[in-house]
């Protein structure tokens, strides 16, 4: 794509692999190396953890690796410890059970999830089964996935995540796609299907200028301020990687509800 300088837009590729580069790619999702500082300061300024378990699922690499290494280097700074991180592989082997039991002998505050929604869901059942109270928290890997309260139950109760879907938004516009998506495919629309939906519009923006495809990559990424579909700003800087709001969601009496946002600094001014 680079070669025939043909433009991609992704909706939800996020590694940091990805970030940085002058190439043809543009994502509207939360580059890692964004979000998880994001995170970091959450966890520690307004969950007010010390101590954070970390666990990832090294099947996913690109997404786990980087989300985990950014999110201690932050939470480092910031004051807080990971006295413990704890990878695993479920291809090779998973037992829910030992990782609760090392994350309760490592005695943090607070748990960081960085795996699907099956596998985070069940490790919160085990980990409240051995008496840990520490906070949950959980990548967005995980978390929207209905899975993870099916799974779950009510030991996910109070965990928390960041992401850019608040489904709870009453702007016009998402209020209007919301019906419309649910009318037509028979499901709820969720973070995936906006941000998709949202991909499409900043296309089809771009095709507005111009109808040459080489072209359509600075036609993007000519300075716009394109607004997300719940009318918070999305910034995509000169490598095409984006800057938007993340709301705080988290799992109250069974349902995910969002309690909170997260606007980035370069959104403030």
């Amino acid at each position: 794509m680079n070669k025939n300088n043909r433009l991609m837009i992704s909706p939800t590729a996020s590694t940091s692999d990805l970030s940085g580069l002058d190439d043809y790619f543009i994502r509207i999702t939360t580059p890692i190396d964004t979000k998880a500082p994001s995170l970091a300061t959450f966890a520690c300024d307004r969950l007010g953890l010390k101590t954070i378990a970390v666990v990832y699922d090294l099947s996913n690499p690109s997404y786990t690796l980087s989300l985990s290494r950014y999110f201690k280097q932050e939470l480092e700074k910031l004051g807080g410890r990971l006295p413990i991180m704890i990878p695993f592989d479920p291809r090779k082997n998973f037992s829910a059970p030992e990782i609760a039991q090392k994350i309760v002998s490592a005695g943090t505050d607070g748990v960081f999830l960085i795996t699907n929604a099956i596998h985070a869901g069940v490790i919160a059942q085990h980990l409240r089964k051995a008496g840990s109270e520490a906070k949950i928290i959980v990548s967005q890997w995980g978390f929207p996935d209905p899975a993870f309260i099916q799974n779950g139950g009510r030991a996910v109760e109070g965990a928390v995540s960041l992401a850019e879907f608040n489904a709870e938004s009453t702007d016009k516009r998402f209020v209007k796609l919301k019906h419309d998506y649910e009318r037509r495919f028979s499901m709820p629309i969720g973070s995936a299907s906006q941000r998709g939906y949202e991909a499409a519009q900043i296309l089809f923006s771009a095709l507005r200028q111009t109808d040459d495809p080489g072209k359509l990559k600075e036609a993007v990424l000519d300075g716009t301020i394109f607004k997300s579909v719940d009318g918070n700003p999305i910034v995509l800087d000169k490598f095409g990687d984006s800057v938007r709001t993340l709301f705080v969601l988290e799992i109250r009496d069974g349902k995910i509800r969002t309690i909170g946002k997260v606007v980035p600094s370069r959104l403030e001014k």
